[in-house]
């Protein structure tokens, strides 16, 4: 019985992409962004080799040997897989990484700048006020092109609790 080819890996692929935030780092200004896999829901590009591995992080197995707790990012690009931006590190350097360059947004920022949040503190307010006018859930989904569920859970405080 003739026995079956083994599946060919598909190559990483990638397109040098220009940013000048790098060069400002003092990294190479060229970004390898990977155009070969998919995105998946994080921003990151995710393989599928003896398990499933984010492609950053397989390259720099790759050029390194090293497994680390993390794989950083220092051009801050997540489709980034050139080995020069790429760093070893602790979950506790990642937060300083991300604390240092601004992208902690979600932690100690103003209520209306949660990273998570769609609507501004006015526009939730505007929500709560038609409501209590007698709008009904629907119409104000219109109007804010959500569905109805959402307001719902606006409108009573289950989303934006903190919003008075």
């Amino acid at each position: 019985m003739p026995q079956p080819k083994p599946k060919r890996r598909r190559a990483l692929e990638y397109k040098k992409v220009y940013y000048k935030r790098n060069v400002d780092l003092g990294i190479d200004a060229y970004c390898h962004e990977c155009t070969s896999h998919a995105v998946d829901s994080s921003g990151y590009i995710t393989l599928v080799r003896d398990g499933y591995y984010r492609a950053h992080r397989w390259v720099y197995w790759l050029k390194t040997k090293e497994k680390p707790e993390v794989v950083l990012h220092l051009c801050d690009n997540r489709l980034c897989i050139n080995p020069a931006h790429l760093k070893g590190g602790t979950v506790a350097e990642n937060n300083a990484d991300m604390q240092a360059k601004g992208r902690d947004n979600f932690l100690g920022a103003p209520k209306n700048n949660k990273w998570n949040r769609s609507f501004s503190t006015a526009q939730v307010r505007a929500m709560r006020n038609y409501r209590s006018a007698g709008w009904t859930n629907a119409r104000i989904a219109k109007v804010f092109g959500v569905t109805a569920h959402a307001v719902s859970e606006i409108t009573s405080g289950k989303r934006y609790g903190d919003v008075r």
